[in-house]
Parts: C-alpha cells; sequence; structure tokens
C-alpha cells in the first residue's frame, strides 16, 4: 500500500522574497492582470487564510464612500475571532482597480471565478487560487513544488519575524493565530503597538 504522501510535496511551504515580490508585482502589472495583482498584493499584505480571503465580499474592504481601506477589520472563519489586518496604498489602489474594472456592487463576492454565459458570479475556488500560485512561481522560474496559497500567508510573516529579532509571539499577534486577550496578557503588548510595527514592512 502506499503512503499518503507519495509523490506529493509535504511540509512547510516556502515563503517568497521581499525581491521576488516586488518582481512578481512589476511582472503582473505589465501583463495587466489586474485580477491576480489584487490577490497577490492583498494575501501578502494582509497574511490571511485562503479561506478568509476567499470568503470576502466587496463591502468587507470598502468604507461607506466605497473606498477601499487600508486598516480591515474582519472575523477570521477559522477561529471566529475578530482580526484587523492592514493593507498598503498600493494594494488598496490595485483592489480599487480591480473593482471598478470588474463593475462589482458591494455585495459581490471580491476575488470571483471565470464566468461563463449568464452564470452567476461565484468566489474564486481554493483550487484555482493554489493554480495561480504556480502560475506566479514560473514567471520568476521558482519550483511551484515548493510553493502554496500558505507561502502567500507566510511571506510577510517571515520578513516580520527577520526583522523583528525572531519575534515569534508578535507574528503570531498579526497572524491571528491566538486571541488578542490571551496574547497581549502574555506579552504585555496590545494590538496597537503590533500593528504600528506592521506598518513598517509595508510598501
Amino acid at each position: 500500500m502506499k503512503a499518503w504522501n507519495s509523490g506529493k510535496s509535504v511540509g512547510q511551504k516556502t515563503p517568497f522574497t521581499a525581491r521576488q515580490v516586488e518582481m512578481l508585482k512589476d511582472i503582473l502589472t505589465n501583463k495587466g492582470a489586474v485580477k491576480e495583482l489584487a490577490l497577490f498584493s492583498f494575501g501578502i499584505d494582509s497574511m490571511l487564510r485562503s479561506s478568509d480571503i476567499l470568503n470576502l465580499r466587496v463591502e468587507d474592504v470598502v468604507d461607506h464612500k466605497g473606498k477601499v481601506k487600508t486598516n480591515i477589520n474582519l472575523k477570521q472563519k477559522k477561529t471566529k475571532q475578530s482580526h484587523v489586518v492592514i493593507i498598503s496604498e498600493s494594494t488598496a489602489k490595485s483592489l480599487d482597480n480591480m473593482i471598478r474594472k470588474e463593475g462589482k456592487f458591494e455585495s459581490d463576492w471580491l476575488f470571483t471565478a471565470e464566468r461563463f454565459g449568464n452564470q452567476k458570479k461565484k468566489p474564486m475556488s481554493h483550487v484555482k487560487y493554489t493554480l495561480l500560485v504556480k502560475k506566479w512561481c514560473g514567471l520568476i522560474h521558482l519550483d511551484p513544488k515548493d510553493y502554496s496559497t500558505h507561502s502567500i500567508r507566510r511571506t510577510r510573516a517571515a520578513m516580520v519575524y527577520k526583522a523583528t529579532g525572531n519575534n515569534i509571539r508578535l507574528v503570531q499577534q498579526l497572524l491571528g493565530h491566538k486571541s488578542i486577550t490571551s496574547t497581549t496578557a502574555y506579552l504585555n503588548l496590545d494590538q496597537q503597538q503590533a500593528l504600528d510595527v506592521y506598518r513598517e514592512f509595508l510598501d
């Protein structure tokens, strides 16, 4: 009997480097890949799980005037906890460009699957998101087997971890792995401090 992981790449997926992130943003921009640029940029900045990203609607990321926010308060699907994510102005602009180009309404899914004919718009699937990550790897000559949607989530976290002297607890705070109450009590660090540190690593 074959092992469950026979022929499969398992283990922690590799995060992208800062240089690779910039290369991919430049390539996607030059290709006019508006949705892909928005998804890649938002995934890197937000550090959200793919399930949370693909569950977003336009109304989750825009204010009452329809402007994309840079501070977004969301409830994580897995933990059911409220969590604040921060995105850069350039990422907010990428999201705004996508929303406008695709003519989305506030109730629409933020990242949608390709639609054929009169099919109803559906959220992008995890499989499609994974395939896009593999495609992006190919654009900069990386081995797709080493990367997944989890690589997107880990990228900014790895940068913050290294730049803050391996402060794993700060990274856990930013990723929303634990409740704000239990984490800040242990660290004597409030949420605003963590968010202020994170802003330093945005574009």
